[in-house]
């Protein structure tokens, strides 16, 4: 039987669309990792920041070695610059030849600058070459059949940067898997944009694939004359049957998809409580100090320590469960704990107090953020159980909703501790 044309183009297109989804997917798969790699570093003010933390920072980026760019006149942190010349080119077509215009790149160049980026006195560097840079301006200036475009930011301007602080608390750099990005949109417009990018990756790549599927098997029924002889041309029960056969091998790669999904954020929840209770370990282990420095000074406040010792040993070895519903308690406590250092002048200027207070307020910092993450990674995992189909696999796979970690009216709150900022 000799294959028609149009066979052989619904094949070549359906591979195509069928390849296209599957690119597609795994990179909305990638992207949904590297997103929570992202989402999971704290935002934090520099005064705060520890070696080895994953932090989000925002300040004024300047350099004092600003790179230049090719025809554009400025200074900048980064740039990347494309020179385009408009061609004429001819191709053969079945009705001859054809004459058509192009833009053919003829030269490319980039640069990144070294560069500090400041809150108020304080700053970290950051060796643009490096990092990778997002959401860059453009601009472009055609002249003649010359075109010259340029991605950049300019020098000096404020961006934030994610990364690990290395070196004494001295620079911003890539760790591990933790990537050094740096973008002028802050932190939650960039999660907020980064998913809607995801999301729309996985809902073309599903569409891709299945269109892929339906293509391949309308080809095949086309080839094969069922369920009908097609001529052809568009035939409604060929359509039906490759729709029907398309839909069945999808659905159980579908399933295999959420059922993969719905295993990684559980882990994540997992994950994401693991750094909390990390985080509050270290808040106990602090108390000891705290309470040993302050006794002193504090001594018709002795129900305010003796309240956190005691706390400390329920908090200490409770399970998951009980530490989340102490945690309001423990923020009360902190706050009243907070009023009452305001009382005493003395014991606000010691320097081993201030310093330990500056601590708990980091530690204080690193929970809320904790506590946001591990909120988001509840919720899309409670959506994702909830929703309509997948709500569905869920219930056959046993994956059920998991609580939200609330700590109060106000989850995001942090006890200015001790006045120091």
């Amino acid at each position: 039987m000799v294959v028609a044309e149009h066979m052989i183009w619904l094949w070549v297109g359906g591979g195509i669309a069928f390849l296209a989804g599957s690119v597609l997917l795994a990179l909305a798969r990638a992207a949904d990792r590297r997103n929570y790699i992202v989402q999971r570093a704290t935002p934090l003010p520099l005064d705060l920041v520890n070696e080895r933390d994953d932090v989000w920072l925002r300040g004024d980026a300047l350099s004092d070695s600003p790179v230049s760019a090719p025809h554009f006149p400025g200074a900048f942190l980064v740039y990347r610059y494309k020179l385009e010349e408009h061609v004429r080119r001819t191709r053969r077509t079945k009705n001859g030849t054809e004459t058509y215009y192009t833009w053919e790149t003829r030269e490319t160049s980039s640069g990144a600058a070294v560069f500090r980026l400041e809150q108020g006195e304080l700053s970290i560097a950051i060796d643009g070459s490096a990092a990778d840079f997002k959401d860059l301006l453009h601009k472009t200036d055609r002249i003649g059949s010359w075109r010259h475009s340029l991605s950049y930011l300019p020098c000096p301007c404020t961006v934030s940067a994610v990364g690990s602080v290395g070196d004494g608390k001295q620079v911003l750099e890539p760790y591990q898997n933790i990537p050094l990005m740096v973008t002028p949109k802050e932190r939650k417009d960039f999660i907020r944009d980064a998913e809607r990018a995801e999301t729309l990756m996985r809902f073309f790549g599903f569409l891709l694939f299945w269109l892929g599927l339906a293509a391949a098997a309308y080809g095949l029924f086309d080839f094969t004359s069922w369920p009908a002889r097609t001529s052809g041309r568009f035939h409604p029960a060929a359509l039906a049957a490759a729709a029907s056969l398309a839909s069945a091998l999808f659905l159980p790669v579908w399933l295999i998809y959420v059922f993969n999904t719905f295993v990684a954020y559980r882990v994540r929840v997992q994950n994401a409580w693991r750094q909390v209770d990390v985080d509050i370990k270290m808040r106990w282990d602090l108390v000891p100090q705290l309470v040993s420095t302050v006794k002193g000074y504090m001594k018709h406040e002795q129900d305010v320590l003796e309240k956190l010792t005691s706390m400390r040993g329920q908090g200490a070895s409770g399970d998951t469960a009980r530490k989340i519903a102490m945690e309001a308690g423990v923020l009360g406590l902190l706050l009243k704990f907070n009023v009452v250092v305001e009382k005493y002048p003395d014991l606000k200027a010691s320097l081993p107090v201030q310093r330990l207070m500056r601590e708990l307020r980091a530690i204080e910092e690193k929970i809320a953020h904790g506590r946001l993450i591990y909120n988001e990674a509840v919720t899309e995992y409670n959506q994702n159980v909830l929703v309509f189909p997948r709500g569905l696999v869920a219930r056959v796979f046993g994956f059920t909703e998991m609580p939200v970690f609330s700590a109060g009216s106000d989850e995001r709150s942090v006890p200015a501790v001790g006045g120091v900022s």
